[in-house]
């Protein structure tokens, strides 16, 4: 096989294939793309083939997507370069302010991608397709931010193109050629990295393992390119559609190596759309093979994702009809298997086991390159050996995704098949309600990555109608998702991602596929205008549909561009402008609301025209008469069939747009009128009312609000007194007062008018009966004995009332009184007839009423005495400067029957004396520095004269202080120390003293620390506390010895041995008298002038000088000697010189002289040994580029030269 040369300089370059384009070099750089180069692996030199499926091309933009001053909440921009394949957006500068963010999309699909602006500086942003719509969001009006997108890489199919990086013919086929094979299972979960390069799913389904020219970032760093799974082919046809990739988000960057023989990375992924999406279930995962190492023969076989991601998966296992296999073990290892560019990162998978064995990297059209799998166990697999299992997914998945917007509006997640069955995933909560089934589904903030809940109704649509999922599909059936609005909308722009897992099976339970549905959630107000509509710049439509019923058309004519017309919010119009489309119209729904707040979502149409054509309003399509283009809004009544009656009003925001830097923004108001038949409905509350009569006029509220009409009508009120006497006040408002003059009772009927704005009325009425005052007392004539109570309750027909209680003997004298509507008669009456009295009365004194009742009391036995209580036993602390005193608690004494009850304590024994004896609470006082027990005795006596008495005991203790921490210091930093002092509001101060009671420090608070600088030796450390309250004090002290480790001491690095050495000779230095006081493990590292040998870290080294040295020419030899327990080091130099050698007894070779024209055979001298130019064609190399061929020294010596 012919060597292929560049530049004549005889270098090899070996290209890395990450990017979807093969970049051309020149002076050393790239100009489009993401070729990288880098030496040939293990001596063997490679080539690379300059051809690609697509044609790299790129387009200097320069353009700021934000102005200076940006007053808009969204800004929308498209990016078009005709019939590419994709394109790559570069962006130079990017600052947006906290909650503001970035969507990009290729606005064919409804696959949005949403970044922060940091995001976008990390890398290009690839976009299947020829345009990429760049919508930037804001979080409100007149906020700064800076956007600019730099330029866009661009590649355009090639003619008669070849793939690169084939060895022979190319030989891989579409995965689905494979099915029933380890290879179609195990190559599931092969994905599309970053969207440039291809990856697997490792770790449990947990991580993205790639390669490092892919990611391009640091370890810890956000990845948030994210990746493609189940992006292939589901027939072995290549013309046939792959399927539509489901696209989850990475994290964070785990693991990144340097390129070349560590050209690794390992990307984590979000664990929500893990989680969610069941992509470890669904796809798998792959295993790195734990032990052993490559060997030469190795079968293997490489799933893959050629031209950047922009080809679905195939697998190369093949070489000239055989199976693949490792041709090439060195620092990297070699295969023949065949990749393509954009296959950077592949899994190399062993035939045998179904492991990953190795990671592509790179590829030549001789052999290609992986790194080894050694690098991965000691860089990659240490992060996820606990998790490295071989996982088979199960496949077969359609991928849908969705934008939803906040209005109700089903969007299609695509036909079902006749009697299919769909249900959710286990993990998610679905409950069904005939025509719709409805969804919890866990959400993420995807720029806060803060989690919530959204609810979704599902339903099957079809010719037979709407209906739930608990029953199958019918002929026909769509399956169909909307929102439930939350309760509160959102205020501000923001966007969430919710996965809506889905079996789909036959009446059998048979799997036909596994639904995952991506969706995306906008998040927005639609009746927030997007910018400011008082700006001059703003164009305002007003578009008034005043009979849903007809037809109506909005025209205007914006001039100066032929201009395409796009919505700023996302769901109601299109997003992105085409140069022409087949579609006469474009689709609008837009969501108005009447003055009840509740929604309608309207159906408009959309169109652009021109002089010469019509066409949907996002058409571009040029036209040689005329710089101008006309927006026609069109309601159709047909497209409306089912609108409420109302009148409703909302706005549809649009962008004019003719390129990427020139905008309109463009307001529709709309306003719509349902009109409809039905009579409006009055309704004042409740058909009738009592109220109580007041020594004052009273008003009473008429509330007619919940009257309403069924089209949403404006209404307009109008009440009248149908009969009785009393008045009325606002008549002609929703809430009237219906007036009873003072002291009035009886009826008085009000009747209630409203009247739509379409002339019909409606009536009802309501009946205000006044009532006078009442008090009742319940509990009815009673006897009771003369230890029992009487209860009573009191209930009067007024509010705020008031009550008294009073309770009178047969001979008209006072027994008791009480209040409030609970009463209860005291214990110990005497027997006998008595009266119970009631009076009822409100706080403003307009309303009064009286009641009375009978009660009978009889004797019985003797009453129950009562009960002391002295309180619990009590410890205080004693003071110092003046007595205090210390509640003594009697109050929970009582008597059992209700009787009044006296206090009378004293001091029974103890130092202490006491105060205010004759009250329930009484103090005892305890004098100053008085320490011991006090005995204090309560006596309670009640009416009758019955006694009871309880003691209880005081203990006065002297003040005391507590002090912990650690007796012996050993440790670097501080020892820390805690006191506490069992008496309130103290204060401490702290004293270390040495053993000669010299203080060393000192300090306060409860904590206090030792610091690190205190010398060994033994110390006292005391505290003091002391209190201001009770002038309290104490002392504490702590035997304290500290013993700190010593800094070790400096090594010195020392050189002995010859200074002199002949050519052609060896001699020997040694570092053995070098000084390490400190005993602990000492290492060596000698640095040696390359004529003379190797560095070397043993303790001596030998040193050997070419025959043709040069006599008198000096070496400086260097010994640096580590301490590395204790991380120090010394350094010694050494110059030998060269003396006069022997003579050689053989034939004398020439020293190797860069620039020589050497021919096959020739031997040469270089560095003390012999080399000899291998034959052609690799003489050619011989005299080539020193940096690579020289010999014993240059990266590619061996492609060139024998060592003799």
């Amino acid at each position: 096989m012919a060597m292929s040369k560049r530049n004549n300089a005889g270098l090899v370059r070996l290209t890395l294939i990450a990017g979807a384009v093969v970049a051309l070099l020149h002076n050393g750089t790239s100009f489009a793309g993401s070729s990288v180069d880098a030496g040939a692996a293990d001596n063997e030199p490679a080539s690379t083939r300059q051809n690609d499926e697509s044609t790299a091309k790129r387009k200097n933009y320069n353009l700021d997507l934000l102005p200076q001053q940006p007053s808009d909440l969204i800004y929308l921009t498209t990016v078009t370069e005709p019939d590419s394949l994709y394109l790559k957006l570069t962006f130079d500068r990017a600052s947006l302010p906290a909650g503001g963010y970035v969507q990009i999309s290729n606005g064919a699909s409804q696959d949005v991608a949403t970044y922060r602006a940091e995001d976008l500086l990390t890398g290009p942003v690839t976009v299947r397709g020829d345009t990429a719509v760049i919508r930037t969001v804001l979080p409100r009006l007149r906020v700064l931010g800076e956007l600019h997108l730099s330029h866009v890489d661009y590649g355009k199919p090639a003619v008669n193109a070849s793939v690169r990086a084939l060895i022979g013919n190319d030989e891989r086929r579409q995965r689905a050629c494979y099915v029933g094979t380890d290879m179609y299972r195990y190559s599931l979960p092969a994905v599309v990295a970053m969207g440039s390069g291809s990856g697997s799913v490792v770790g449990n389904g947990r991580y993205l393992l790639t390669n490092q020219h892919v990611t391009l970032g640091v370890a810890g760093k956000t990845e948030s390119r994210g990746i493609e799974l189940n992006y292939f082919r589901n027939s072995c046809d290549t013309t046939s559609e792959p399927n539509d990739p489901l696209r989850i988000r990475t994290d964070r960057i785990v693991a990144i190596g340097d390129g070349g023989s560590t050209d690794y990375s390992l990307v984590s992924l979000n664990d929500f759309d893990v989680q969610h999406a069941h992509t470890k279930e669904l796809f798998g995962s792959a295993r790195i093979r734990p032990l052993g190492d490559n060997a030469l023969g190795d079968e293997i076989y490489i799933p893959q994702y050629g031209n950047g991601g922009l080809m679905p998966q195939v697998i190369g296992d093949l070489f000239e009809g055989k199976h693949a296999a490792v041709t090439s073990v060195g620092t990297t290892i070699k295969y023949n298997a065949d990749t393509q560019s954009g296959s950077s990162g592949s899994p190399v998978l062993s035939r045998a086991t179904n492991e990953i064995i190795a990671l592509h990297y790179a590829g030549s059209d001789s052999a290609n390159y992986g790194v080894r799998l050694t690098t991965l166990h000691k860089n990659v697999l240490p992060f996820i050996e606990r998790e490295n299992d071989n996982i088979v997914g199960e496949g077969n998945v359609k991928s849908v995704a969705l934008v939803i917007p906040p209005f109700v509006l089903g969007k299609s997640v695509g036909t079902i098949a006749s009697g299919a069955i769909v249900a959710p995933f286990p993990d998610v909560r679905m409950t069904h309600h005939g025509a719709y089934s409805e969804a919890l589904l866990d959400s993420q903030d995807e720029l806060t990555l803060d989690l919530g809940a959204v609810r979704y109704q599902l339903y099957f649509q079809g010719p037979a109608g709407a209906h739930d999922l608990s029953s199958q599909a019918v002929a026909g059936d769509e399956l169909f998702i909307r929102l439930v609005p939350p309760a509160t909308p959102s205020t501000t722009l923001s966007t969430s991602l919710a996965w809506l897992p889905l079996k789909v099976t036959d009446a059998r339970g048979t799997l036909l596929e596994n639904l995952i549905v991506r969706v995306e959630n906008s998040e927005y107000d639609p009746f927030t205008v997007p910018f400011d509509a008082s700006s001059p710049d703003v164009t305002r439509l007003s578009f008034d549909i005043a009979n849903a019923k007809k037809d109506y058309m909005l025209d205007s004519r914006f001039d100066g561009e032929q201009y395409g017309y796009v919505a700023l919010y996302p769901g109601e119009g299109p997003a992105q402008l085409v140069g022409s489309t087949t579609e006469p119209y474009a689709s609008i729904q837009l969501p108005l609301k009447n003055q009840m707040g509740r929604a309608e979502v309207v159906r408009l149409r959309g169109y652009r025209a021109t002089a010469c054509s019509r066409r949907a309003m996002q058409s571009t399509i040029g036209c040689a008469s005329g710089e101008y283009s006309t927006l026609r809004l069109e309601y159709l009544a047909a497209d409306n069939p089912n609108l409420s009656a109302g009148t409703y009003d909302g706005f549809l925001p649009l962008q004019a747009q003719r390129s990427s830097a020139t905008s309109r923004k463009i307001l529709a108001e709309v306003h719509l009128k349902v009109a409809s038949d039905a009579l409006p409905v009055a309704n004042v509350g409740e058909s009738a009312r009592t109220v109580v009569a007041s020594s004052v006029e009273q008003t009473y509220a008429l509330d007619g609000t919940g009257s309403r009409d069924p089209a949403d009508e404006k209404l307009t009120y109008k009440w009248r007194v149908a009969s009785g006497s009393f008045g009325i006040r606002n008549a002609d408002q929703a809430k009237a007062q219906a007036v009873v003059p003072k002291n009035a009772t009886g009826e008085g009927v009000y009747e209630l008018t409203v009247t739509n704005e379409s002339g019909k009325t409606a009536k009802a009425t309501v009946k205000v009966t006044a009532v006078a005052p009442q008090v009742t007392i319940s509990g009815g004539t009673q006897q009771v004995k003369d230890n029992e109570q009487a209860s009573y309750s009191a209930n009067a027909n007024f509010d705020g009332a008031t009550y008294s209680w009073k309770l009178s003997s047969a001979a008209g004298k006072q027994a008791a009184t009480g209040s409030g509507a609970q009463w209860k008669t005291p214990v110990g009456l005497d027997a006998g007839t008595y009266t119970v009295s009631l009076d009822a009365r409100n706080g403003a004194g307009d309303r009064s009423a009286s009641a009375q009742q009978k009660l009978t009391v009889e004797r019985t036995v003797a009453l129950p005495g009562p009960e002391a209580n002295a309180g619990a036993d009590r410890t205080v602390v004693a003071t110092n400067d003046t007595g205090f005193a210390y509640p003594l608690v009697g109050s929970a004494s009582r008597d059992p029957n209700g009787q009044a009850i006296t206090y009378q304590w004293r001091v029974v024994s103890g130092p202490f004396t006491l105060r205010n004896g004759d009250r329930a609470d009484a103090e005892a006082i305890v004098p100053k520095g008085t320490t011991g027990t006090g005995v204090f005795e309560l006596k309670v006596t009640n009416a009758a004269g019955k006694t009871a008495t309880a003691t209880t005991k005081v203990t006065a203790i002297a003040p005391a202080v507590t002090l912990t921490g650690s007796t012996t210091v050993t440790g670097s930093g501080a020892a820390s120390y805690k006191a506490n002092a069992n008496f309130e509001e103290a204060t401490y101060s702290w004293t270390l003293t040495d053993t000669s009671g010299q203080q060393v420090v000192s300090g306060s608070g409860a904590d206090w620390n030792l610091s690190a600088d205190v010398k060994n030796g033994n110390y006292t450390l005391k505290v003091l506390a002391s209190s201001v309250k009770g002038q309290r004090s104490a002392t504490a002290t702590l035997a304290l010895k500290v013993e700190r480790a010593v800094a070790p001491k400096p090594v010195e690095a020392k050189i002995s041995g010859p200074v002199e050495i002949r050519a052609g000779t060896t001699i020997e230095l040694s570092g053995a008298q070098s000084v390490n006081p400190n005993g602990t493990p000492t290492t060596y590292l000698w640095t040696v002038p390359p004529q003379l040998g190797s560095n070397a870290e043993t303790p001596s080294v030998r040193l050997t000088a070419p025959a043709n040295a040069t006599v008198g020419a000096q070496y400086t030899i260097k010994l640096s000697v580590y301490d590395t327990q204790n991380k120090l080091s010394s350094t010694a130099s050494y110059t030998v010189t060269v003396k006069a050698g022997e003579t050689p007894a053989g034939p004398a070779y020439p020293a190797y002289k860069a620039g020589t024209e050497y021919k096959a055979g020739e031997l040469v001298l270089n560095y003390g040994q012999l080399y000899q130019c291998k034959p052609f064609p690799y003489a050619g190399w011989c005299s080539q580029a020193p940096p690579a061929y020289e010999p014993g020294k240059g990266w590619a010596w061996t492609d060139a030269w024998i060592k003799k």
